[in-house]
């Protein structure tokens, strides 16, 4: 069973399709005032967060330069950095104030749209019958329901935004760099191509972890399910250090899978962190020149230098983070494909009455039947139960008792034959 689960998961496809995209904007759909606010309001906090590395420039280059020469007196000079002062403090109000209405307005968006994708995955698995329970373990459903759609919930309230935050971020940071002094910004972008090598290898290592670790996950939960409902036959036939062991070994080869995720982590962070330094040496060695020869002020250098690691700290959160989103798309993926799965067993479109009123007579006219193909559990079996009589069905565990009366009601439909009441197929 686990086997097959995990191969099912591992069949996935894109990291990021836009058909599953298309499909999940249908559930947003109804709360997208929610998450336009949210990106109005993260683009406003984006711009927010890098003023006050601007203001340092102003007050280095400005009242403390002019200061220090001797061109503005003590009280002067109070003022002026007075006023910088109250700048920093009503943007740092306002990006406090906007980055709480947008944390609201996300959660609210992802909790709807979470809640009306659990009622419509957990409505569609109602609708389904049985031959579907015998084929999807309840743990693999549950896995659906729960951890799945748990999934998709971070990455929206927590995963998307903060990409487009870093994006944007990263892009202004960018901008701004070159802004300052295109030539010093070309000496220390030497470092991004080595960087991109490095989150490309995190990307591409961490999106098949990720998924590892979910298929594990669903196959560990649907063997936990299966164990503990059949806990009466596993003591009943003294299994328990069987079960045990085989409980084991899933519980081992997820821990594998979560190691390996670990690794990727051990080494991505650690990269960045030392091209970004060989960044900051280059621009003490370049800059510092620039600025003996007049041609970058020390407020510019500074501004430069604080940028520069802002810069790569969107860097690390844009390669987590989009391997957050390629988690999500496995999820979807799973979940739409049970949306996806068409009943079996449908209703019949124009359904013939029964006779009134009822005469109760039961007929099996060579019916045959399997739960898994080429397992025949009935093989032509015919039999009339007439008005008013009573018959015994006798027979050994696994004779066919349950699945004759599943059939008369039609928990299933048969393979061969039919199965009347009064003379009506059950099917029509």
């Amino acid at each position: 069973m686990s086997g097959e689960y995990f191969e099912e998961d591992e069949n996935l496809g894109k990291a990021v399709d836009a058909r599953l995209l298309r499909r999940l904007w249908a559930f947003v759909r109804p709360h997208a005032r929610w998450l336009a606010f949210s990106t109005l309001a993260l683009a406003v906090v984006s711009l927010l967060d890098l003023l006050p590395v601007h203001l340092l420039r102003e007050a280095v280059d400005g009242p403390i330069a002019r200061r220090l020469r001797g061109e503005i007196g003590e009280e002067e000079f109070r003022g002026a950095l007075l006023s910088l002062v109250g700048v920093f403090g009503l943007a740092l109000t306002g990006a406090f104030a906007l980055r709480a209405l947008q944390m609201l307005a996300i959660n609210v968006a992802g909790q709807r749209t979470m809640l009306d994708l659990r009622t419509a995955l957990f409505r569609h698995i109602q609708s389904q019958p049985l031959s579907y329970y015998d084929r999807n373990p309840v743990g693999r459903l549950v896995t659906r329901v729960v951890y799945d759609i748990e999934s998709l919930n971070e990455v929206l309230t927590s995963g998307v935004d903060a990409l487009f935050h870093d994006i944007l971020k990263l892009a202004a940071i960018l901008a701004w760099l070159l802004l300052i002094n295109w030539q010093l910004a070309l000496v220390t972008f030497v470092v991004l191509p080595p960087m991109y090598w490095v989150a490309h290898l995190f990307r591409t290592s961490n999106r098949a972890s990720f998924r590892e670790v979910r298929g594990r996950i669903a196959a560990l939960n649907a063997y936990l399910q299966e164990a503990v409902t059949g806990i009466r036959v596993i003591q009943l036939f003294v299994q328990e250090r069987r079960a045990a062991k085989a409980f084991r070994a899933r519980s081992e080869a997820l821990m594998e899978g979560h190691l390996r995720t670990v690794f990727n982590y051990a080494y991505f962070f650690p990269a960045v962190d030392f091209l970004g330094t060989c960044a900051k040496a280059l621009l003490l060695w370049y800059g510092g020149a620039r600025i003996l020869e007049g041609a970058l002020t020390l407020g510019e250098f500074m501004q430069f230098f604080i940028l520069l690691d802002y810069f790569f700290e969107p860097i690390r959160d844009v390669s987590e983070k989009y391997n957050l989103l390629q988690s999500a798309m496995a999820s979807s993926e799973r979940i739409f494909r049970v949306l996806d799965t068409k009943a079996d067993l449908v209703p019949p479109a124009d359904p013939e009455a029964l006779p009134s009123p009822a005469r109760g007579e039961v007929e099996f006219d060579r019916v045959e039947f399997a739960y898994n193909p080429g397992e025949p559990v009935l093989r032509g079996v015919s039999f009339r139960v007439r008005p008013g009589e009573k018959v015994a069905i006798v027979g050994a565990t696994g004779a066919g008792k349950t699945t004759v009366i599943s059939l008369l009601t039609r928990l299933y439909d048969v393979g061969g034959g039919a199965v009347r009441v009064d003379g009506v197929d059950v099917r029509r």
